[in-house]
């Protein structure tokens, strides 16, 4: 599971859905990431499904356990054009036999549309296709598209001490956000995932910088 923990955000429209559409397949050392398209949704839902099962082997049940984004939920995401897949087919096969077909999603990610930021509200990968640059390349998608529309920053809330939340992101270059670096619409995403039943201690609101962004897209 990434940095959410089944907490459902509503966008905050900043940008027209045309701008955000514009999302160009990265390609990477490790493979390539699409935009998600409405065929895409069921397998979505397995993807975090299963990706909330490694929550047990941290002590953490109630994650596990949380249900994945409801179909209209990402229906929404996918036609406002926040949302990315990385298919079985692009990138090293991972898995054994018996997998997904070759266009099917193993990992995606969506974002909310914010004033200052484009926040990731969520990222999975399947477990038997991780650990191949999946996440690392849907992230990339997200600060690429984020420069795209001209933001200054990609932020994301996760959980501080799960290995593959806090500690992974700062390894793709997030650094925690100070509080004076929190604003309305962030500590807004803190008050949605206390409600849901999260410990505010337990998790940490991150961001990566975007220098060199490009201008902004249409308003």
């Amino acid at each position: 599971m990434g940095p959410r923990a089944g907490v459902a955000a509503s966008a905050v429209g900043v940008a027209s859905a045309a701008g955000v559409a514009s999302v160009v397949g990265v390609a990477s050392a490790a493979g390539v990431v699409r935009a998600a398209r409405e065929s895409d949704i069921e397998a979505m839902r397995f993807v975090e499904q299963a990706a909330g099962q490694l929550f047990l082997q941290v002590g953490m049940p109630e994650v596990a356990a949380d249900p994945p984004f409801a179909p209209d939920v990402l229906l929404g995401y996918v036609r406002r054009g926040q949302a990315w897949v990385s298919p079985a087919a692009g990138l090293g096969a991972g898995g054994t036999g018996g997998g997904p077909d070759p266009g099917d999603p193993v990992g995606y990610a969506l974002v909310d549309l914010m004033a200052g930021s484009l926040h990731l509200e969520q990222l999975s990968v399947r477990p038997d296709h991780g650990r191949c640059g999946r996440g690392a390349a849907l992230f990339a998608a997200v600060c690429g598209q984020a420069r795209l529309l001209g933001y200054p920053r990609v932020t994301l809330s996760t959980f501080r001490d799960v290995p593959w939340n806090a500690p992974l992101y700062a390894r793709w270059g997030a650094q925690p956000l100070a509080a004076a670096e929190i604003d309305v619409e962030l500590a807004a995403v803190v008050e949605r995932e206390r409600a849901h039943g999260l410990d505010p201690s337990g998790r940490l609101l991150m961001a990566v910088d975007l220098p060199g962004r490009a201008p902004a897209g249409p308003a």
